[in-house]
């Protein structure tokens, strides 16, 4: 313990003057060249993914463009099939995206999603209703959803 005599023998403690607070100090520079460099990267990278992804948009847009009650059913499900085809062919090159067959050309398509893309009733487009001529055959309902699940696999294939 001290007693008060040895603390006025020392006399009153110096303290130094208090140290303001400035954002020009190096850290937070430093710390503000980080965060910039860190949001330039995120934009550069959106940037590239906007653009490698410009196939799939021109793709969707073409499918939606696609009037689906009003042409020939066939005509929609032709140029469905051959959008895919193209897609796929950008994507993966022709190893898989020329195969004659329509069940093995979907199964193509349905691996190269986490999910299925496609339905077992999607089957029939790419193999019977593609080549029909009588398109009134052809469900309205099982048209929609067959270009519905089109759109969804353009968007959510890997590459």
């Amino acid at each position: 313990m001290i007693n008060s005599s040895t603390t006025n023998k020392i006399g009153e403690l110096m303290e130094p003057a208090p140290i303001p607070f400035t954002l020009a100090a190096p850290g937070w520079i430093s710390l503000l060249l980080l965060v910039l460099f860190i949001i330039a990267c995120l934009l550069f990278y959106k940037l590239y993914q906007y653009k490698k992804n410009k196939y799939r948009r021109i793709a969707i847009k073409e499918l939606n463009a696609l009037n689906l009650e009003q042409s020939p059913f066939n005509k929609n499900i032709y140029t469905t099939v051959s959008v895919l085809k193209r897609v796929a062919l950008g994507a993966y090159g022709r190893k898989g995206a020329v195969l004659d067959n329509g069940t093995e050309f979907m199964n193509y398509l349905n691996s190269k999603t986490k999910t299925k893309a496609f339905s077992k009733d999607a089957e029939l487009f790419f193999t019977k209703y593609l080549y029909i001529e009588d398109d009134r055959k052809i469900p309205l309902q099982n048209l929609k959803q067959f270009h519905a699940e089109s759109i969804n696999w353009i968007n959510n294939h890997h590459v």
